[in-house]
Parts: structure tokens; C-alpha cells; sequence
């Protein structure tokens, strides 16, 4: 297993005692109440960005703590942390997964921010970070996987997340029934965005 290249890093400040600094998780990092914690920002954050894309059960959720526990522990995550350099305390706002899948292909998935932290940047900023920390690794393509409806019906929010996508690089390449049909209120597909580097 490769050894994490992207040690922590701040990348700004908040104010005069706080900043956000960058990091890759893995499972000895993270306590298992930080790591239920972590799960319900995650879950919390997908049912706020999900807007008009109204296509998973009421009760379903991103990801659990199970399923996070396997990714920290087996693949990167690349967090961002609020600390508070006078308390000492952090917190994970916001999480990207970061997956060297081939020796060309990198993936990025399970993009989040904390509410409190939306429209400031913080999405960006990681996938950036995660953008670089895959390149640094060997990748020369990136792809990011987006669920949406299948036409006609259509989600402005995915429109919009598909478009913020392609002005950073992203063109879709492929696409494909998306298949956890027990889960969903109507027919959905993956498609497949690429950015080559």
C-alpha cells in the first residue's frame, strides 16, 4: 500500500484563531464516536445538496458508519478540518474520497461540506486538493461519477453540478443504469465524467 503523500497543510483562515487545514484520514486517526459523528456530516450534508433530486427513499442514507470505517481504513479520504488553535479542538467539515483505481485513473467521490460551510469555497478547495494529491500519485485521468435522473425528468441541481464539473475540466464519457433500485422513487443513471491531465 502506498504511503499518504499530502501531509496536513493549512490552506486558511478563518479568523484569528481558527483555520481549515487539509488532510488525508486514515482509520487510526479517527476515534469511533468522531467516526459516527463524521458519518451523520456526511449524510446530513447529501440530503442538504441533494436539492430537487428527490430519487433515494426517505430514509436512506449516503453512507454508514460501517461502509466509512472500510473506506478510511482501505482508501484515502481527504478531509478538511476546522481547528481552533486556541482550544485545541477539531472538527472534519468537509470530505472527499480520493481512489488511485489504475495506474492512469483516479477517482474522486463522496464530496461533502457541513452546512454552515456551503457557498464559502470549501468544495472547491477539496476537490483541488484531492485533484493534486491523485496527480501526485501517478494519476493522468480523473473521474468523478454523477447520479441523476434519467430524461425526461430533470434535476436542475444535477444540471448545475454537471456544469460546475465541466468548467473544471470534467466531460462526461460514459453513462449507465444506475442499479440499487430498491432504494430509489424513479430511474436514475451514473454518468461517468473524465478530466485528463
Amino acid at each position: 500500500r502506498e504511503e499518504n503523500n499530502m501531509g496536513e497543510r493549512v490552506v486558511r483562515k478563518l479568523n484569528e484563531d481558527e483555520e481549515f487545514y487539509i488532510k488525508v484520514l486514515n482509520r487510526k486517526d479517527i476515534t469511533d464516536e468522531e467516526l459516527k459523528s463524521l458519518r451523520d456530516m456526511i449524510n446530513a450534508a447529501y440530503r442538504v445538496t441533494e436539492g430537487d433530486f428527490r430519487a433515494f427513499a426517505d430514509k436512506w442514507n449516503r453512507i454508514d458508519v460501517e461502509e466509512l470505517g472500510e473506506i478510511i481504513g482501505h482508501e484515502d479520504l481527504v478531509v478538511v478540518v476546522l481547528r481552533n488553535n486556541k482550544t485545541g479542538k477539531e472538527e472534519i467539515v468537509g470530505t472527499v474520497k480520493a481512489i488511485k483505481e489504475s495506474q492512469e485513473i483516479g477517482s474522486l467521490g463522496l464530496f461533502s461540506v457541513a452546512s454552515r460551510f456551503h457557498s464559502q469555497g470549501l468544495g472547491t478547495l477539496l476537490l483541488e486538493e484531492a485533484e493534486k494529491y491523485l496527480i501526485r500519485r501517478g494519476c493522468t485521468i480523473l473521474e468523478i461519477s454523477v447520479l441523476r435522473p434519467v430524461p425526461p425528468r430533470i434535476s436542475q441541481d444535477k444540471v448545475r453540478l454537471t456544469a460546475y464539473y465541466n468548467k473544471k475540466g470534467y466531460t462526461e464519457v460514459s453513462k449507465k443504469p444506475f442499479t440499487q433500485e430498491e432504494h430509489m422513487a424513479y430511474d436514475c443513471e451514473l454518468a461517468s465524467l473524465h478530466k485528463k491531465l
